[in-house]
C-alpha cells in the first residue's frame, strides 16, 4: 500500500534480514574466501535469485493490485475504521484470527436444528437465546461483569471446565454474547483453526479504552501460547481478561498450566431438564423423546441419562448412542494406564465399591507416585479419588456414577481382558481393609459380574482364586455353588454347598441354596427313584431352612416350587400330581401366614393357578402380589405380562408404568410396555423410545434385540434395524438364540391378525431364499421348501413377517395365483 520508492526500501532491508536469516546460519563463519574454497558460493547464488525473483514479483505489482486492499475496508467493522487506515495489515491480520463478537452477525437463521444434533450453534441463535440456561450461568456472568465494571482494573483469568458433552462451547459464546448485549466491552472469540498470537491481542487492547475479552475455545491446544500472551499483559499491566474453555481431563493433562478462576461445569441439576425438555418441545426436537409423556421423558433425561448427561442433545434427537459417547471417551483418554485405570475403577464401581489407590497401582504394576503422576490429568473428571479415612490419610477412586461404570465395563472391555482383570483383583485384594472387603463381596455375590466372564473355566478359576482368599467364608463357597447351578453343573455345585455348610452349619441361607440344587437335580434326573431321593433331600433342607428362620419367605417358595415341579413330571401319575399340589398350596399358606415378605409365594401360587387352568385364581394371585409388595418389580412384571397376554393393554401399561419411571434398566418390563403401546395402535416409535431407556442391559437379551430391531424395521428405519441386529456379533449367542423367531409384529389394521406381506422370489439357494417386497430391503426365506411350496425364482407369494436376534426373516408363504 506505500509508493515504489518506499517498497523499494523495504524489499532491500528485508533483502539484508532474509540473507541473515537464511544464508548466514548456514556459512559460519561468514567468510567469502572459505565459501569459495568450499565451494559453497553456488548456495549463495540460488539463495539470492530465489530472493531477486520473489522482490521482481513485488516490485512488478500493478497500483490496481496495491489497491486490492482497500477493498478490504468494507469488511471491516466501525470500531476498526480508524485503527485501519493507520495500520491496516495489523487489523487484518487481527480480525483474520479472532472474531469480533460486538459486530457477530445476530440477524442471521437460528441454526436450531443442526445445533441440536451437536453441532455448533450460530450467532443468531446464542443471541435470540434459544438454548437452554445452565444453573452456573448466572454465577459466571456476574464475575465478568465485575471485571467489566471494576474501576482499578487488573488482568484476569477465567476458566470453564467440564466433562465430555456438557456443551462449553455453547455456553463461552452464550457469554460473549450476553456481554456485547450488556455493552460491558468489546468481546473477541478466537476461530476455529486460528492460533494465539501475542501481537494480536495487544494490539486489539490498545484499540479500546474500557474492557476487553478474550474468549478462547479448546484452550489446551493453545496453551502455551495464551500463558505467553497473559504473562505479557500482565508485564505491560494491560487489563484485560481470558475466558478459557475446556474439557476438564485435557486441561489437566496439558503440560502447559495456566492459573485462574475455575468453574466446573456439572451435570444437569432438576431445574436444567425441565428448561431442556421445554427448549427441545419449542423447537420440535424432542425426537426420539417425542413419543414419551412428559414424566416418561423426564425420567429418561433424569435416570437413564442421569450418568453424567453426556449430550443428552444428541442422545435425544439424533439417538445417537449414549454408550458411544462413553467409548469415545474412553478411547480418547491420554495413555493406555490411564485407560487401564479407568477399567479397573469401573469394574469396582459399577457396583459401588471403591479401589484403593495403593490396590489401584499394585493391579497396574507401577508405584502409586508413578500412577498418579502418568494419569492424574488425563483421568482428571474421569476418575475421582474420594478421602476414606482422614485419620489414615487413605484415598480410594470411584467412576462419576455407577451406570457410567456399568456402561464402561461393558462396551470397553474385552472378554479376554475382563476375565483377566477379574483374576487379578481377586488375587490382590486385601480384606483385611474394609474397602476390599466390600468389594470382594460385590464381586462374589454379582452374578452379572461373574457371567460376564466368557468361559466357564474361567468362572471356576476366579471362584478358586476367591475361595483361596478368604478361605474360612461359607458365602464364597455358595456363591461358587449357584454359579455350577446357573450353566448346568448341580453335582459339582452340591459338593461346593456342602462344603460351605460344613464351615457354617446353622445358616438358613446356606440350606435354601442347597435345597434349590437338589431341586434341580430332582427334575434333570430321569431315573424316577434317583429323582425322588434328591426330592426328599430338598425337602429336608427347605424344611431346615424354616426351622431356623419361620419368617423368611425364601424357603417357603423354594419348598412350594420343589413340590409344584414334581407334580409337572411327566412320569409322575395324576393322583400323585394332585398331592403334590395340596402340598405345594398348604406350603404357601404357612407362609402367607409367617413370612415377612408375601409377594413371591403369591407368584408362585399363581403358577399353580395357570398349570390348574384356573386364570381368575390366578390373576387374583398376581393382584395379590403387587398390592403385598407395591415397589417390587417381578410381581409387577409378571401381571403386566398376564395383562397383556389377556389383551388387557391399557390395564397392562398402568401395573408397568412404575417400572418404566423408577427402573429403566428392568428391560423386559420395558418390552412388555412397548408391546402393549403397538398392540393399542400406538406408532411404533413410541414404543422404541420406551425400548431405547433399557439398551443398557437390554442388548444382551436375543428377545430385547429381535423387538427392537424388528421394530425399527417395521417403523422404516432399516438402517437402524441393521445396527441393531449387528449388536449380535458383540454377544456369545448360541445359535438357537440366533435363530428363535422372537418377535411377531401384528397386522396395522387388525392386530389379531399377523402381519403377512406380498412379494417375489428372486434367488433360491440350498436351505434358504430370497424374497423381494416393495418398500423393505431383500428378506432372507429360512427355507427352499415349506410343506407343498417349493420355491423357486420368479414366484409370487404372501409371507408373515417376523424377526429372530440375527435378521428379519419371511415365513409361512403362501403361493399366489400370478406368476412370473
Amino acid at each position: 500500500t506505500h509508493s515504489k520508492p518506499r517498497r523499494k526500501l523495504y524489499l532491500r532491508r528485508c533483502g539484508m534480514v532474509w540473507y541473515s536469516y537464511r544464508i548466514a546460519p548456514k556459512t559460519d563463519p561468514i567468510d567469502a574466501e572459505i565459501l569459495k574454497k568450499k565451494n559453497n558460493i553456488e548456495s549463495i547464488n540460488i539463495g539470492l535469485k530465489e530472493f531477486t525473483e520473489i522482490a521482481d514479483i513485488i516490485l512488478k505489482c500493478s497500483e490496481d493490485e496495491i489497491r486490492l486492499a482497500s477493498k478490504y475496508k468494507s469488511f471491516i467493522p466501525k470500531d476498526f475504521a480508524d485503527s485501519f487506515d493507520k495500520n491496516p495489515a495489523a487489523v487484518i491480520r487481527l480480525l483474520s484470527s479472532w472474531e469480533y463478537i460486538n459486530k457477530a452477525p445476530f440477524n442471521q437463521t437460528p441454526n436450531v436444528r443442526d445445533f441440536l444434533r451437536g453441532n455448533k450453534p450460530n450467532w443468531s441463535l446464542i443471541g435470540s437465546q434459544q438454548h437452554f440456561e445452565r444453573d452456573i450461568e448466572e454465577d459466571i456472568f456476574d464475575d465478568l461483569l465485575d471485571f467489566a465494571t471494576e474501576e482499578k482494573q487488573k488482568g484476569r483469568v477465567d476458566i470453564l471446565l467440564g466433562s465430555a458433552g456438557y456443551g462449553i462451547t455453547t455456553l463461552l459464546m452464550s457469554f460473549a454474547s450476553k456481554l456485547v448485549q450488556e455493552r460491558a466491552g468489546h468481546v473477541f472469540m478466537l476461530k476455529p483453526g486460528a492460533s494465539v498470537i501475542e501481537g494480536d491481542i495487544e494490539f486489539a487492547a490498545s484499540l479500546f479504552s474500557d474492557s476487553v475479552f478474550f474468549f478462547i475455545d479448546n484452550s489446551a491446544d493453545h496453551a502455551k501460547e495464551t500463558k505467553i500472551s497473559i504473562q505479557h499483559m500482565r508485564e505491560r499491566k494491560i487489563p484485560v481478561l481470558f475466558f478459557l474453555g475446556e474439557r476438564l481431563n485435557e486441561w489437566r493433562q496439558n503440560y502447559t498450566k495456566i492459573s485462574g478462576k475455575e468453574f466446573l461445569l456439572e451435570h444437569l441439576s432438576d431445574s436444567e431438564i425441565d428448561r431442556l425438555l421445554d427448549c427441545l418441545e419449542k423447537n420440535h426436537e424432542l425426537g426420539v423423546l417425542e413419543p414419551l409423556e412428559q414424566e416418561f421423558r423426564f425420567a429418561a433425561i433424569k435416570r437413564h441419562y442421569k450418568n453424567e448427561l453426556l449430550v443428552v442433545l444428541r442422545e435425544a434427537t439424533e439417538g445417537e448412542s449414549f454408550d458411544a459417547i462413553l467409548e469415545s471417551e474412553f478411547r480418547a483418554l491420554g495413555n493406555q494406564l490411564s485407560k487401564d485405570m479407568y477399567l479397573l475403577v469401573c469394574c469396582f464401581y459399577q457396583h459401588g465399591a471403591y479401589v484403593r489407590d495403593n490396590l489401584l497401582a499394585k493391579l497396574l504394576n507401577v508405584s502409586i507416585i508413578d500412577m498418579y503422576e502418568e494419569t492424574k490429568n488425563s483421568t482428571e473428571g474421569v476418575v475421582i479419588f474420594d478421602c476414606i479415612n482422614q485419620v489414615r490419610g487413605l484415598y480410594a477412586a470411584r467412576a462419576r456414577h455407577r451406570k457410567i461404570a456399568a456402561v464402561v465395563w461393558e462396551r470397553c472391555c474385552e472378554a479376554s481382558q475382563r476375565s483377566y482383570l477379574l483374576h487379578s483383583v481377586i488375587k490382590e485384594l486385601n480384606i483385611n481393609y474394609k474397602t476390599d472387603k466390600d468389594a470382594f463381596e460385590y464381586f462374589i455375590k454379582s452374578d452379572r459380574i461373574v457371567d460376564s466372564i466368557s468361559s466357564v473355566d474361567d468362572r471356576t478359576k476366579f471362584f478358586e482364586l476367591a475361595c483361596r482368599k478368604d478361605p474360612a467364608s461359607p458365602y464364597v463357597r455358595q456363591h461358587f455353588a449357584r454359579m455350577l447351578s446357573r450353566v448346568g453343573n448341580a453335582e459339582l455345585a452340591l459338593g461346593q454347598i456342602d462344603e460351605a455348610i460344613e464351615l457354617d452349619s446353622s445358616n438358613r441361607i446356606l440350606y435354601h441354596t442347597k435345597g434349590h440344587i437338589l431341586a434341580q437335580l430332582s427334575t434333570e434326573i430321569e431315573s424316577q427313584e434317583l429323582a425322588r431321593k434328591r426330592l426328599i433331600q430338598s425337602e429336608a433342607c427347605y424344611n431346615k431352612g424354616i426351622g431356623f428362620s419361620p419368617k423368611d419367605d425364601y424357603c417357603y417358595q423354594g419348598l412350594a416350587q420343589l413340590y409344584f415341579r414334581w407334580a409337572k413330571r411327566d412320569s409322575v401319575t395324576p393322583e400323585e400330581a394332585t398331592d403334590y399340589i395340596s402340598k405345594a398350596e398348604e406350603v404357601i399358606e404357612e407362609g402367607l401366614r409367617k413370612a415377612r415378605s408375601r409377594d413371591s409365594l403369591w407368584i408362585i401360587s399363581a403358577e399353580i393357578q395357570k398349570f390348574l387352568g384356573d386364570n381368575p385364581a390366578h390373576l387374583e394371585a398376581l393382584v395379590k402380589a403387587v398390592k403385598a409388595s407395591p415397589v417390587s418389580v417381578y410381581p409387577r412384571y409378571l401381571l403386566g405380562k398376564t395383562y397383556r397376554r389377556q389383551r388387557r393393554f391399557e390395564d397392562a401399561l398402568e401395573i408397568l408404568k412404575p417400572i418404566i419411571l423408577k427402573e429403566p434398566d428392568e428391560f423386559r418390563s420395558a418390552l412388555e410396555y412397548s408391546l402393549c403401546l403397538v398392540c393399542l395402535g400406538k406408532p411404533y416409535r413410541e414404543a422404541i423410545a420406551i425400548l431405547n431407556l433399557s439398551t443398557l442391559y437390554g442388548l444382551s437379551d436375543p428377545r430385547f434385540i429381535a423387538t427392537l430391531g424388528g421394530m425399527y424395521f417395521c417403523d422404516g428405519e432399516f438402517s437402524e434395524a441393521q445396527a441393531i441386529f449387528e449388536r449380535t456379533k458383540q454377544r456369545p449367542f448360541t445359535a438357537k438364540e440366533l435363530n428363535t423367531v422372537q418377535f411377531r409384529p401384528r397386522d396395522p389394521k387388525d392386530h389379531n391378525k399377523k402381519m403377512r406381506l406380498k412379494g417375489k422370489v428372486i434367488s433360491v439357494k440350498a436351505g434358504y431364499s430370497f424374497i423381494e417386497c416393495t418398500g423393505f430391503p431383500r428378506l432372507i426365506c429360512p427355507g427352499s421348501k415349506f410343506g407343498k411350496v417349493l420355491m423357486e425364482k420368479g414366484l409370487n407369494l404372501s409371507f408373515c413377517l417376523v424377526f429372530s436376534a440375527k435378521r428379519p426373516l419371511a415365513i409361512e408363504p403362501i403361493i399366489q395365483k400370478n406368476r412370473v
